[in-house]
């Protein structure tokens, strides 16, 4: 009867101990619950704006000068727009490229110099290129694509926000403007498109870009 005893007495401690396990696992669990972090979302608009100097309207160059100046190229997108926010070395990077036409996609990277997205401003001039550094590219029809490393900025705002507990930003870049010297929509061979560029940027040419985005989560 002892043995018996002994043993009910042990069931009995078991499930007490067991249930105050499960108990305090469920608070646990229920005080822990990761934050929701909506998808990002985003609006997208772009203008190019071909000209050509009046010099070239007539001479050699006077079929390019009826082929592109005054040519226009728009693009608007609602929550087309693929997203890089990381990390770089010392300074954090904010890149994007619109999706909304196949083979045609405009992309953007801003370089924020000697900054963590702790420290962001809450805005910042796009032609300031002592503490920031904009690139921009462009693919096309055939594959093929131009790079800027050094864009000539000539007019932009970025504003911009971090969440520290979600690890997002979310702001926008009002009418960031810089020269252009190629014609998105046009199918030639890179080479010819390269050579056409020289007149087109030259003359004044310039791409327009402005972005409200959302919820964008670090990488």
């Amino acid at each position: 009867m002892q043995k018996t005893g002994f043993y009910f007495t042990s069931i009995i401690y078991l499930v007490v101990v067991t249930s105050t396990i499960l108990l305090f696992s469920c608070n646990k669990g229920s005080n822990s619950a990761p934050a929701v972090i909506s998808p990002a979302t985003s609006e997208f608009t772009l203008r190019d704006t071909l000209k050509i100097e009046s010099q070239y309207q007539n001479g050699p160059f006077s079929d390019l000068y009826k082929r592109y100046n005054g040519k226009l190229y728009s693009v608007n997108s609602s929550n087309k727009v693929g997203f890089s926010v990381q990390r770089s070395g010392i300074n954090s990077v904010f890149s994007f490229y619109d999706s909304s036409i196949t083979n045609l996609r405009p992309s953007i990277s801003i370089i924020l110099n000697n900054t963590t997205f702790e420290t962001l401003a809450a805005q910042y001039a796009l032609t300031n290129s002592t503490i920031l550094n904009i690139r921009d590219g462009q693919t096309f029809i055939d594959g093929s694509s131009a790079i800027s490393t050094q864009t000539n900025v000539v007019s932009g705002i970025l504003k911009i926000r971090y969440n520290n507990i979600l690890k997002t930003v979310t702001g926008e870049i009002n009418q960031l403007k810089f020269t252009l010297g190629y014609f998105t929509p046009e199918d030639i061979p890179p080479l010819s498109r390269s050579s056409n560029g020289i007149l087109i940027e030259h003359g004044g040419s310039t791409r327009t870009v402005s972005l409200k985005f959302a919820d964008v989560k670090l990488e």
